[in-house]
């Protein structure tokens, strides 16, 4: 991704993983840069508590689930795997503006989103009003369902314009190769 829009390779860059987890992805990166250049955040200390008891490498922050501040020193790349998947629209929104803030112009940020596909799929699961979501899909361009006692989580499609504005542009689309159902957009600052 980073060779094909910027014409860099990620070797020594700078790397935010916004919504780490437990740190898959991050451990893929020490091939490539070093673990003083890799910041991991996520906005539940369980996941972070993973990350430390695992002896996860680089810097970890703990955010909140509508951030206000900046997560970090400005990086060169940010990425968030199956975060935005879950977000309400006030935290994709926030989530959003603060990758920003520490993306310069022409950085990247790479993240995944749900294409409305997935409430059919869910709707075989769990009972949910799939009608009323395909809508709101289509004409707002975002769907949201919360969980339980979870205001700013749960389950999101969203179309990819939802992401583009005046601080990303969208540079690539891609079907997943891990979820059918997960939709990889690469956005650039410009």
């Amino acid at each position: 991704v980073s060779i094909r829009h910027t014409g860099q390779s990620l070797f020594g860059k700078r790397v935010l993983d916004y919504g780490c987890g437990y740190g898959r992805v991050i451990r893929l990166l020490y091939y490539y840069t070093d673990p003083e250049n890799i910041v991991g955040t996520d906005s539940w200390d369980l996941s972070l508590d993973h990350c430390r008891n695992d002896g996860l490498l680089g810097t970890l922050v703990k955010t909140e689930a509508v951030p206000a501040v900046k997560p970090c020193e400005p990086v060169d790349i940010a990425y968030s795997f199956s975060v935005l998947t879950h977000t309400s629209e006030e935290s994709t929104r926030a989530i959003l503006r603060a990758i920003h803030s520490v993306i310069p112009r022409g950085g990247i940020y790479v993240t995944s989103i749900r294409p409305i596909e997935f409430w059919e799929r869910i709707n075989k699961k769990t009972p949910v009003a799939l009608k009323a979501l395909e809508n709101a899909h289509r004409t707002r361009g975002y769907a949201f369902v919360p969980n339980k006692d979870m205001e700013h989580y749960g389950n999101t499609t969203m179309q990819a314009d939802f992401l583009a504005g005046p601080d990303w542009n969208i540079v690539g689309i891609e079907r997943s190769l891990v979820d059918p159902v997960q939709l990889v957009v690469t956005l650039q600052a410009p």
